[in-house]
Parts: structure tokens; sequence; C-alpha cells
């Protein structure tokens, strides 16, 4: 089934130059909550958050790159269904071999010279040990644990957030809501993985 008139402006408009902001919140609340619906049903027993994140990235991925869809192929929903089943998919793939890896503290090769940068001590640098073995075990993507600190640390500049997340060529208001969307997503996570009990066992275990 081909993509319906509706499907088809919402796509013009998203591969406009100046993309509208209000065109990728109608497409995240026409099509995020109906895609993890979707996900959830099938994959009852995957985290809740982890479908949420991919059907994210998905969504975000077609405001990036519009064209990636194929209006002659598939419906928009049943395309964006497809597509976050695959990368679900992967995902929990890419988990399971990520789980089976040595823990943060122990991969001094690629990890160990930042706790040596900014640790000067050796309660910091276990406390620092112990803050990244906990943010990679709630987060699989390294920009997400990268995100996480941002929010831990109380970073409030914006630019910060852009930078790091590539928005860089978006429009300002477009900025600000992806943003939004990916700090929500994040602390969410935080919440629902125990990150803030975690944080004052931490503190009271080193006062």
């Amino acid at each position: 089934m081909k993509a319906t008139v509706e499907e088809l402006t919402l796509l013009r408009q998203l591969a406009a130059e100046q993309t509208d902001p209000t065109t990728s919140a109608i497409l995240f609340e026409k099509y995020y909550p109906v895609t993890v619906d979707k996900l959830r049903k099938k994959y009852r027993d995957v985290d809740e958050d982890v479908v949420r994140d991919v059907v994210f990235e998905v969504l975000t991925g077609l405001i990036e790159n519009p064209s990636k869809y194929d209006p002659e192929r598939a419906t928009l929903a049943a395309y964006l269904a497809m597509d976050a089943q695959g990368d679900l998919l992967n995902k929990l793939k890419k988990g399971d071999q990520e789980k089976k890896s040595v823990k943060f503290v122990e991969d001094w090769e690629l990890y160990g010279n930042i706790i040596e940068e900014v640790a000067t001590n050796s309660d910091e640098k276990q406390v620092l040990s112990l803050i990244q073995e906990k943010l990679q075990e709630i987060f699989w993507e390294p920009r997400d644990a990268d995100l996480a600190k941002m929010i831990i640390r109380g970073d409030r500049n914006t630019a910060d957030y852009v930078g790091l997340l590539g928005l860089s060529e978006r429009p300002f208001d477009e900025q600000q809501a992806l943003v939004k969307q990916h700090k929500d997503r994040i602390k969410r996570v935080l919440e629902r993985k125990g990150w803030y009990t975690f944080e004052e066992k931490l503190k009271q275990r080193f006062l």
C-alpha cells in the first residue's frame, strides 16, 4: 500500500529546505505513540525504554533524511514500524554482545585516560569509575551516556547539547525542540533505571 495523501504532504514538508519545527512535532505526535505500541505488543519482554529509544531515533532519522522513505512501497506508518523493528532487533543483538564485554573500569585502553585526566586522588578515581560503570549499564549508546553525564552535571547550555547531537545545521526552534526531546528521554531512563537512588548511595558512601 502506498503512502496516503496526508503522509505525502507531511513528507514534502519534511523535505523542504527550511523545515517548519511544527512539522517534526506533528510527525512525533502522530507516529511516535502508535509505533511504540506496535513494538510493545510484539516484543512484550523488551524494556519499554529501549523500545521508546528506538522509535525516537527512527523518527529523528526520518526528519534528518526524509528521502530514506519510499512512499511508493508502503505507508509511512508501515515503514516506521518496519524500520523500528529492524533497529530494535539490531539493538538487542548489540546489547547482548555488550553485556558480555568487560566493564568500563577494566576497559583501560578506551576509557582509562579520561579517568586519569579528571581524577586527582584514589577516591575520585573510584567514584568516576563507579559512575561510568553505572551509566554504561544503563545506556548502550555512548552518545546517550554522554548526554546523561551532561544532564547529571547540570549543563544548561543548549549549544553543548546541539553540538553533541549534531544539530548545528538545524533552525534554532527545531534545535530547542529536539534537545528537549532528547533530554526528557534521558531523564526518564535515568529515573526508571534507578540512577538517582544509586547517586544518593554513592554520595553517602564517600561523604
